[in-house]
């Protein structure tokens, strides 16, 4: 089970939920959102049916990762809420490359090493009396199962590997709740314009990608990130603004 001591400590003034079994933390926490207080902290001894973006699963397992949601309240509208998943995947990148320095972001959100895929977030939300509410959550593979990961499209990675050194699940969650407090505060000001050049650094400046779209797969070099949050891809003569498409990180 979770030290509820430990995150009630590293996170003052934060509800904190531990749930020994759920299905998923952010169902648990868009559940909670009419009576819970603001920010508040879901974690999971046990998620048995976590997603991530398209409804893809996300492969947890309860002994050798994390399962989160931090929920928070926005003065924005659903409408404004189109880059909030960068905002997010930017605070968890920067909660772990304080661990692991060759970490880097995948467009939108997703948290890579060299080897594999660390963390992924699914941000959710919903309108509220005040503006929006957001169910952030975050899945983080903090060592390599017994046996190994099972055969994904994407490759997996753990954090362990990258930081060479053991985790406690309180310390890293309590990290990441700290960072997407501060880049959701910022982006509620700013925007993503706020986030924009820090999330390129994240992303490690211009690399190959291949892009899946409805009209074919192609390859390109993302070459930067607009304000809206649409990563800038130059496939041939032409730089191609990507918005909805799949995107895979070739280097």
């Amino acid at each position: 089970m979770w030290d509820e001591a430990a995150l009630r400590t590293g996170l003052p003034g934060w509800e904190v939920h531990i749930l020994p079994e759920t299905p998923s933390t952010n169902d648990a926490a868009l559940a909670a959102a009419p009576s819970a207080r603001t920010p508040a902290l879901f974690v999971a001894a046990r998620q048995t049916a976590g997603r991530g973006r398209r409804g893809r699963r996300w492969f947890a397992d309860p002994q050798a990762s994390l399962a989160m949601t931090v929920l928070v309240s926005l003065k924005r509208t659903l409408a404004a809420c189109w880059t909030l998943p960068l905002a997010a995947g930017l605070g968890v990148w920067c909660a772990l490359v304080r661990w692991a320095p060759e970490l880097r972001i995948k467009w939108p959100n997703d948290v890579l090493a060299p080897r594999g895929k660390v963390a992924g977030v699914l941000v959710e939300t919903r309108m509220h009396a005040e503006g929006v509410v957001a169910a952030v959550g975050v899945g983080v593979n903090l060592f390599v199962p017994r046996g190994g990961f099972p055969a994904l499209a994407q490759p997996a990675a753990a954090l362990g590997e990258s930081a060479r050194r053991a985790f406690a699940r309180e310390e890293v969650a309590v990290a990441i709740a700290r960072e997407l407090e501060r880049t959701l505060l910022c982006w509620e000001v700013g925007g993503f314009a706020a986030l924009r050049e820090e999330w390129w650094r994240a992303h490690g400046g211009a690399r190959p990608v291949r892009v899946r779209a409805e009209e074919g797969i192609w390859e390109g070099e993302a070459v930067q990130i607009g304000e809206d949050g649409a990563l800038w891809v130059r496939r041939g003569a032409r730089i191609v603004p990507v918005r909805l498409q799949e995107v895979e990180a070739l280097g």
